[in-house]
């Protein structure tokens, strides 16, 4: 069936291709990234993949905040009571044998829960040894996991290394899907030819060199692209591999990993931007004569079309990162503000051996688990009247723990000085006014402290109102003097009376470091600096997270050296409006949450 020949038509014919691929051999391909929040058209999507299965195959959902017992098998507590001997109860990942594994929400799986099924797909087995049993389950699955991740968070590159494909359906509308132009037969004869197709070693060597020139330096990523190469062959009904299902698979799974331009990509940027004389391009033709020529012998046609095809699939957020030489981050948490342990309050995380204290909650029904493979033991050497009773031990008791994310609060420490006000106070002033919004959306706290003449004041105590916060900030004056050392004893106390309520600070001081008032209220540039720097140190003791943004007209040696005595990210701002100025503050925040 052919379609209108436009770029998401066939963007859709290669996810239905994707969809096919996982359905002939999942456990080939290992699994699916889907990078899509609920929509009608990842609906589309998996009911497609519904359609392909065969019979034999099933899908089982794992919950967001599933528990380990859950996941990977456990004891069977009302059997193994009923029976007097322990029964352990399957997990999903056992219960997932000869299926696939859904993860709606992937990117909020704890750590523990991505390490038991990457171990599981590792050696397609689910080891059980806890509460006193001990047992190895076979099983093999793909997993689909539903990436719904934003900015803030990430799926874990853990898992996306051992899932062979990666879609965007982010990219694709309701108007975009047509028909799928493959049919569950294409599947099923596929799964009869996949024996026959085989794999040469240039196309290796072609995977190789592709995955290398993007940055993908993942071995798996070259396995799975001969896989998948392999599949589309079979639902072509191609014999052998070509070209066009060489290229289809990259784009499937190298493409999406790419971290890096090609070279010649890049070299073209750089002729676009400094085009040469014409004396010096013949000079360098002179001379680089030989190296075009050993490099154009290394590239043959077929491997320049399946090269503009894996360029062509880069995703164009990540193809403009790339151009713009910004690096890839990973942002694993979305609110900021740490996880902490904690004894009373937060989500569950688990059990652990001990007696309760200090208001610890016992786990009654993991203690129960515990105690049970030892009851005929102990009713044996315990003869007496209540010897039907459960004989539970001091190393039975279970405790629960928790943990729970800690309140944050950002105290901008703004220059009000004249000079400060010559330069830029307005953009200050928009720029911490769009950061207010920000952590107001994340429900973080907010303070504002400035300083000019020959103090510093709080204008605005921590506070989730931002309207107040808009009002302190639009009432703020410009002139006088610049109490530097004023300004940062007075955030650094702020934020000491935070951390005591368990609240954790981030202070951003907007300054150009050019002090001249020193603590006692003296005019003296000299001694006014160094009061500066001994502040600065008690922050550092202190260890708050401390962000320096410059805002002279061009860097200033003090501002770098503020920030070098509190360890803090410097960032010099010598051409930024509020907007950019603002954008680096919320990124550097993010960024020191995610160190902390």
């Amino acid at each position: 069936m052919k379609y209108p020949n436009n770029q998401n038509s066939d963007l859709w014919d290669l996810y239905v291709l994707s969809a096919a691929v996982l359905c002939v051999n999942p456990r080939l391909v290992g699994g699916i990234v889907v990078k899509s929040f609920a929509s009608d058209v990842r609906q589309t999507w998996l009911d497609i993949i519904n359609e392909f299965l065969p019979s034999s195959s099933h899908i089982v959902k794992v919950p967001t905040n599933i528990s380990d017992e859950r996941l990977i098998g456990g004891l069977d507590l009302v059997a193994t009571i009923n029976s007097g001997n322990p029964v352990v109860q399957e997990g999903i990942l056992s219960q997932a044998n000869g299926g696939y594994l859904l993860l709606p929400m992937a990117e909020r799986n704890t750590p523990l829960t991505i390490a038991s099924i990457c171990s599981a797909l590792d050696s397609n087995q689910v080891v059980v040894e806890r509460e006193g049993i001990s047992k190895i389950n076979q099983t093999e699955f793909s997993v689909i996991a539903l990436d719904e991740s934003d900015l803030n968070e990430s799926l874990s590159p853990a898992l996306t290394d051992r899932l062979s494909m990666h879609i965007n359906l982010h990219e694709l509308s309701t108007h975009d899907i047509c028909p799928a132009y493959i049919e569950k037969s294409d599947v099923v004869s596929a799964r009869t030819l996949l024996p026959k197709i085989k794999f040469e070693d240039n196309d290796r060597e072609k995977i190789s060199a592709i995955a290398l020139s993007l940055g993908v330096h993942s071995i798996r990523a070259c396995i799975y692209t001969q896989h998948v190469a392999r599949i589309i062959a079979a639902l072509h009904d191609h014999t052998e591999i070509d070209t066009s299902d060489l290229s289809l698979a990259i784009q499937l799974v190298i493409s999406p990993r790419a971290t890096m331009l090609p070279s010649n990509m890049q070299e073209e940027d750089e002729d676009e931007q400094e085009q040469p004389s014409d004396e010096n391009e013949e000079n360098m033709d002179d001379d680089s004569n030989d190296g075009d020529q050993s490099h154009e012998q290394n590239i043959s046609p077929d491997d320049e079309i399946i090269l503009e095809a894996a360029q062509a699939a880069i995703p164009s957020d990540l193809l403009n990162n790339l151009k713009s030489n910004k690096k890839i981050s990973s942002i694993n948490s979305g609110k900021s503000g740490t996880l902490q342990k904690s004894k009373h309050r937060g989500r569950a995380i688990g059990t652990r051996n001990g007696v309760p204290r200090g208001g610890e909650k016992l786990n009654i029904l993991a203690t129960l688990r515990a105690s049970v493979p030892w009851q005929n033991i102990r009713k044996q050497a315990q003869y007496s009247a209540l010897n039907n009773s459960v004989k539970i031990h001091s190393e039975d008791l279970r405790i629960q723990r928790f943990k729970h994310k800690t309140e944050s609060v950002t105290i901008f420490v703004v220059d009000a000085s004249g000079s400060s006000a010559l330069h830029r106070l307005a953009e200050v002033k928009g720029a911490v006014e769009l950061v207010l919004s920000e952590c107001y959306v994340r429900r973080d706290q907010v303070a504002l402290v400035a300083f000019r003449g020959t103090q510093a004041e709080i204008l605005l105590p921590p506070t989730r109102s931002l309207v107040r916060a808009k009002r302190s900030l639009a009432s703020l004056p410009g002139g006088g003097a610049t109490p530097l050392a004023a300004g940062i004893t007075s955030a650094a106390v702020l934020a000491t009376q935070e951390m005591s309520r368990g609240i954790e600070p981030t202070i951003v001081l907007l300054t150009d470091g050019r002090a001249n008032i020193t603590l006692s209220g003296e005019q003296n540039r000299e001694l006014a600096f160094e009061d500066a720097l001994k502040c600065s140190r008690q922050i550092r003791a202190q260890n708050i997270k401390t962000l320096v943004v410059d805002t002279s007209p061009r860097p200033h040696e003090n501002a770098q050296k503020l920030a070098k005595e509190m360890h803090a990210q410097y960032v010099p701002l010598p051409y930024a409006d509020a907007l950019a100025l603002s954008n680096v503050i919320q990124h550097s925040t993010h960024k020191n949450t995610q160190a902390a």
